[in-house]
């Protein structure tokens, strides 16, 4: 999923379940969370060897969860 302009909707939802806002900038500095444009849901990102080779993505407005397999094409 492409990501959005900012990651406005994450910060909220990760702060609401107390996780400090050090970790989640951490985690965005890093590319291993970020909003996706379209949806506004989180999305976490699997890295081996500095390619993104799995996501799971997470409803923040309603429940919604999906994981696949990273494929670069």
């Amino acid at each position: 999923p492409f990501p959005a302009n900012n990651n406005k909707k994450v910060y909220s939802y990760l702060r609401n379940r107390c996780i400090s806002e050090e970790i989640i900038d951490y985690f965005v500095y890093n590319k291993w969370v970020y909003q996706n444009r379209y949806t506004d849901n989180v999305v976490f990102v699997s890295y081996k060897d500095d390619k993104p080779v799995f996501i799971c993505e997470k409803g923040i407005i309603q429940e919604q969860r999906s994981c696949v397999p990273f494929a670069m094409k």
